[in-house]
């Protein structure tokens, strides 16, 4: 069957510019789409009819919608219809779309409420909405986990949670806790999963899963050991620390074949099917070439997110690249997000501990870690050909004390940066030359943001702050 041309009624002149913070869909007319055999193209690649679930965005009859969350990077990309039949494939013409920048905003702050607890490490950000508030009190014996979990708009004050972590142990000069935790399931019913290291250097990796409404400790499972059968030949092993995303453990580890000689390969991921945590799957290593593999971190993909489907993880590949990983809940497998443009840059190689990370739609990425006296800010398309941008943003003669933090405000993702007794900074990214402000009066050691994003009429979210050992919930305004 011959079928007609598909074609954009608008925009009128087959050009789009799109601010980099917009957090509404994009929603244009079309004509001659013939559903199921119509795809769309973005930068030369299918990404489907958009019939069903997919964070791309939908084709409804004779509309389009791509999803748009905002935390965009600049760049051009193309937009085409293309419509399969048995005579010749039918194209409509190419619609430019130019993601443009943003004057950034002014950041403000304010506390809020009393402090939530004490302790001395926070744990890294989980998955979306899955994802909970964290933070260790290393001065309890055995340590001992305080958590809550994610609301609408940051975490419940009201939801909390604290767990016996037997057997985790600090390393010197370590900015977080070597501890992964999550909760699955309605709030009546949900479950706290937990995986952290054993001893330091690390010697495997336990998890435990009690019910969020009880006071249990639980009964621990060693769900990770090293072993040869899996591993290799190694001259020495050390567990670095876990992670949970959809229903799977993955765990960093520092496995030499020769200890007086570093080679590649040397830094590995392992992953373990975690569908009951008393009966652990067989730990596999992530495959991706003879590459060094490290700074696990989960990145907030809040159009993933929203497919049910995946979580989104970041991995340093080969010192230089950081690239993402999907996680499929419902396979329980691990794949390498596909990317057109290569982002490695020996910049990277300077990385201390895991990144902060966001993915939007476009394939952009932002990815904000530090060498401790400098922000190294990632702005990264996976589509297209943009070439990646590597900011260094400086700490204004201060060292960082933690880790940044993310906090994705409408559509406007704001990266903080914790300094101990100076004041935080913070960097909106709405440009490709960012800069940071000084947030007066604010000191954290160390920062941690949401896992989801958030989004209302006065522009606020919330970050949390520990300092001095007390863990505090600060708002964050875009003025």
């Amino acid at each position: 069957m011959d079928f007609p041309p598909p074609d954009f009624v608008e925009p009128a002149g087959a050009e789009l510019r799109i601010e980099l913070s917009r957090d509404f869909d994009l929603d244009l007319d079309l004509s001659g789409v013939e559903a199921g055999r119509t795809v769309l193209m973005i930068d030369g690649e299918s990404v489907g009819p958009l019939l069903s679930s997919s964070p791309i965005g939908a084709i409804l009859d004779q509309r389009l919608l791509v999803y748009l969350r905002g935390a965009m990077v600049p760049g051009e990309h193309a937009l085409q219809l293309v419509t399969f039949d048995d005579v010749e494939n039918e194209s409509s013409e190419v619609v430019k779309v130019f993601l443009e920048p943003l004057a950034a905003p002014v950041v403000g702050w304010a506390p809020s409420g009393d402090p939530l607890a004490t302790g001395d490490a926070l744990v890294p950000a989980g998955p979306g909405a899955r994802g909970v508030l964290g933070v260790v009190d290393f001065a309890s014996d055995p340590p001992r986990l305080h958590a809550w979990r994610t609301d609408a708009r940051s975490w419940d004050r009201g939801s909390t949670r604290t767990l016996a972590l037997p057997g985790l142990r600090r390393r010197t000069g370590e900015r977080g806790a070597a501890v992964s935790a999550v909760v699955d399931g309605p709030a009546a019913s949900a479950t706290l999963r937990v995986a952290w290291r054993v001893d330091a250097p690390g010697s495997a990796i336990a998890a435990v899963e009690v019910p969020w409404a009880t006071s249990d400790d639980g009964a621990p499972t060693m769900v990770l050991v090293p072993e040869s059968e899996w591993l290799g030949a190694r001259e020495w092993v050390d567990v670095v620390r876990p992670m949970l995303a959809g229903d799977m453990l993955l765990a960093e580890l520092v496995a030499p074949g020769d200890a007086e000689q570093a080679r590649p390969g040397d830094r590995v991921v392992a992953t373990v099917a975690l569908a009951r945590i008393d009966e652990p799957g067989a730990p596999q290593l992530v495959q991706l070439g003879v590459v060094d593999l490290d700074r696990l971190a989960h990145v907030v993909d809040p159009l993933v997110e929203a497919t049910g489907t995946s979580d989104a993880v970041l991995v340093r590949s080969d010192h230089r690249e950081p690239i993402v990983l999907d996680v499929d809940r419902e396979a329980r497998t691990v794949r390498r997000r596909a990317s057109t443009v290569d982002a490695g840059d020996a910049r990277w190689n300077a990385l201390v501990g895991p990144p902060a990370a966001s993915a939007a739609a476009f394939g952009s990425r932002i990815v904000a870690g530090t060498d401790g006296d400098q922000l190294l800010l990632g702005m990264l398309a996976d589509r297209g050909t943009n070439a990646p941008v590597l900011a260094q943003v400086g700490l204004e003669g201060e060292r960082a004390t933690g880790d940044p933090a993310l906090a994705w405000i409408d559509g406007v993702p704001v990266v903080l940066v914790p300094r101990g007794d100076a004041d935080v900074l913070a960097v909106p990214v709405t440009s490709a030359l960012p800069r940071a402000q000084a947030l007066a009066g604010l000191a954290c050691d160390a920062m941690i943001g949401p896992s989801t994003i958030a989004s209302s009429d006065d522009r606020v979210g919330t970050i949390a702050c520990l300092r001095a050992r007390e863990l505090k919930l600060l708002v964050l305004r875009l003025e």
